[in-house]
């Protein structure tokens, strides 16, 4: 907004802005010399270019971006880390079911098949609560975004397939491990 400087109370206020095809540093004294001979009173302070401008005014949303990120990243290592637990102490659990299974004829591919879906199980519950608690605090996380929607369709569809891919590759490894179960161990376990 700008107005006139006889509308101010005092010049505490009082901005200028100064368009230049040539480094803007280089035209503080120039500057200077022109406000001065406008009027001697008028303090120039601060003297700094639109991009330091944009910079400071723009921290701390953007502080607020890298933050976020971060905590995107650490949930998303923590969901991938409790799934390979969880799915690596099933597989050892029903080592002796897998086994037995395996005695009885069960191809490889039927008991990736048996240990990826327990996984994908447990991904759509974590995917549904997510989503859930997304919706449920959208309202404050509105504030938060820029150029986006918190309920935007297609940002939640991408992250849902994103935490599922991931999800299911960190499952892969105990499921691989399952189909490599030697019958005659497994019976013997335990």
């Amino acid at each position: 907004m700008y107005a006139p400087a006889s509308q101010l109370d005092a010049w505490c206020c009082l901005s200028s802005v100064v368009r230049s095809t040539v480094d803007p540093i280089s035209l503080e004294q120039s500057i200077r010399q022109v406000v001065a001979s406008l009027d001697s009173e008028i303090p120039v302070t601060q003297v700094s270019t639109m991009r330091e401008l944009m910079f400071t005014g723009l921290s701390q949303p953007r502080f607020t971006m890298v933050l976020l990120a971060s905590f995107a990243g650490l949930a998303i290592t923590l969901t991938i880390v409790g799934l390979y637990g969880v799915m690596t102490y099933s597989v050892t659990r029903r080592t002796r079911e897998i086994g037995v299974r395996m005695a009885l004829g069960a191809q490889r591919a039927g008991v990736l098949t048996l240990v990826l879906r327990d996984a994908a199980i447990l991904l759509a519950l974590g995917i549904a609560v997510g989503m859930a608690s997304v919706l449920a605090s959208a309202s404050v996380l509105q504030s938060m975004l820029y150029g986006t929607g918190s309920r935007n369709p297609t940002v939640l569809a991408l992250v849902s397939v994103g935490i599922a891919c991931a999800g299911l590759v960190a499952a892969y490894i105990p499921a691989f491990r399952a189909t490599r179960v030697d019958p005659m161990v497994a019976l013997r376990y335990e």
